[in-house]
């Protein structure tokens, strides 16, 4: 990654109906069961989305966690702040309904970069991120 301002995209379908996928995404008891050690959610437009602990890269304590929900539409959307190795990003998520398969849900993920995080391989760390909560998030579903 050499160009400032990238986007890393991805859509996932996950084995459970969209209300429950919106619940596990912004429930803060659930997202400690999938996502983090600790969460603190106020679920609207400029609310707290905050999470820390130790497989949240540079958050490792609930005092240094400062995310914040930029977009909220409920059962819909949900956009926040996350500093990730100094730099501030926004990771959007999107839930959607699968065509006719009401069991099924699509989560479709924008994580938008202003510049490179500052680490050898920027975009492996991101797809590293994102590979292992997307995994935990279907496997805590499928429980």
């Amino acid at each position: 990654m050499t160009k400032p301002g990238w986007t890393y995209e991805r859509s996932v379908e996950l084995p459970e109906r969209p209300e429950r996928v919106w619940r596990a995404l912004t429930d803060a008891a659930e997202l400690t069961r999938w996502f983090a050690e600790g969460a603190d959610v106020d679920a609207r437009a400029g609310g707290r989305y905050r999470f820390w602990g130790r497989r949240i890269p540079g958050m490792p304590t609930r005092e240094r966690a400062h995310q914040r929900i930029t977009r909220f539409d409920a059962g819909r959307e949900i956009a926040f702040e996350w500093e990730i190795e100094g730099v501030e990003t926004e990771a959007i998520l999107v839930v959607e309904p699968v065509g006719d398969a009401p069991e099924r849900t699509r989560l479709r993920l924008r994580h938008k970069f202003p510049a490179p995080p500052a680490v050898a391989e920027p975009r492996d760390l991101v797809e590293r991120i994102w590979n292992l909560a997307l995994a935990s998030l279907e496997a805590y579903l499928a429980e």
